[in-house]
């Protein structure tokens, strides 16, 4: 099986993504920034990550949503 080369405009595409991301996820308030990275890069569930953090599971669940809602808006508003 032969398998292509990637095509570099969509992986300059892919990694101006990728940046605009970790743009908008650093300027995240801290404890938040950090649940959305337990949920989304470590896997963890949001008991879990209430757990880990010591923060009701209320808490941490408004943290992650509000986090993706603004995730959201601002690659939205980027595009």
């Amino acid at each position: 099986m032969i398998c292509s080369a990637p095509n570099p405009e969509a992986l300059a595409q892919q990694e101006s993504r990728a940046a605009s991301v970790r743009s908008v996820l650093g300027a995240l308030p801290d404890r938040q920034r950090r649940a959305i990275e337990l949920a989304y890069f470590e896997g963890m569930t949001h008991s879990e990550i209430a757990e880990s953090m010591s923060e009701p599971l209320g808490t941490v669940k408004s943290w992650i949503r509000n986090g993706l809602l603004r995730l959201r808006q601002e690659l939205e508003a980027a595009s």
